[in-house]
């Protein structure tokens, strides 16, 4: 809830001027309610204001304070505290090194989320679902698919059943490269998990088909959509519309874009420029 680090903070500065020295429990759980916000440099703050009156953090306090700079892409910050903490001869558990990887994630910085996770191994933890996950997003946004593909393979090898993340990550990856015949495989794997795809797996699927003209697969998966009551956004019709176009089927183009203007969307300007679009 949105004022529930207020709240925390409130009680940590009620408990100073009662006199009261808060200690690493008190600190640890406002830092974490600050990491559910996402308030990485409020989250901070406090870890260097904790220091500098004489407590010590342990590992919960790391965690968040590193799942806090993760939720907002900071991988140096995250990468920082990671290394403060093995000086400080705490020992990081799969939460944390999971909330590297992530960081290193959302970045592309395959080779450093790589690292990470051979060194879980090396450190006798076994790498989970979201570590193995934030490593595919790595690929993904680094457009590295083969690796991506090896991941999930390794993930399987090593009993970790991959879940919707991973599946959408692998997606997206494919997408990237404009791979749709693999974005389609990948999208049958999941459906043949104990899984199910939501929009963000057929709007990265349709994507890729938008690239390569694949119209006939794109509508197909749009239907599927609608039959599963996954209502398309624009992002859907949009990518319809342009594997139409290079499909050359501007009738049923034209059809996706009368589509988005009845439902209030705002359609890209070029598909409009490329349609010759006038609303009816």
């Amino acid at each position: 809830k949105s004022g529930e680090w207020e709240a925390a903070l409130k009680v940590l500065a009620e408990m100073e001027a009662a006199g009261v020295a808060p200690n690493v429990v008190a600190y640890s759980a406002v830092i974490s309610a600050l990491e559910k916000k996402g308030m990485w440099e409020r989250a901070l703050e406090l870890l260097d204001a904790m220091r500098s009156r004489g407590v010590a953090p342990n590992k919960f306090t790391f965690s968040a304070a590193i799942s806090a700079c993760e939720k907002t892409g900071q991988w140096a910050r995250a990468e920082q505290l990671f290394l403060d903490m093995k000086e400080a001869n705490i020992e990081a558990d799969v939460v944390c090194y999971s909330a590297l990887i992530s960081a290193y994630g959302k970045s592309g910085l395959v080779n450093r989320a790589i690292e990470k996770l051979n060194e879980m191994w090396v450190a006798g933890l076994e790498p989970n679902v979201v570590s193995y996950s934030a490593c595919i997003t790595a690929c993904e946004k680094a457009g590295q698919i083969e690796k991506a593909f090896e991941l999930v393979e390794e993930m399987k090898a090593v009993n970790v059943e991959p879940n919707l993340i991973s599946y959408n990550a692998l997606i997206s990856a494919c997408a990237r490269v404009a791979d749709w015949e693999r974005a389609v495989s990948v999208l049958k794997m999941l459906r043949e998990s104990r899984h199910h795809p939501d929009i963000f797996s057929f709007n990265a699927v349709i994507s890729a088909c938008s690239k390569c003209g694949q119209w006939e697969t794109a509508v197909d998966l749009l239907n599927e959509m609608r039959e599963a009551l996954i209502e398309p956004d624009i992002i859907s019709l949009s990518g319809c519309a342009i594997a139409c176009i290079k499909g050359e089927k501007d009738d049923l183009a034209t059809a996706f874009l009368d589509e988005m203007v009845r439902m209030g969307m705002a359609p890209h300007p070029s598909l409009i420029r490329a349609l010759g679009y006038v609303e009816t």
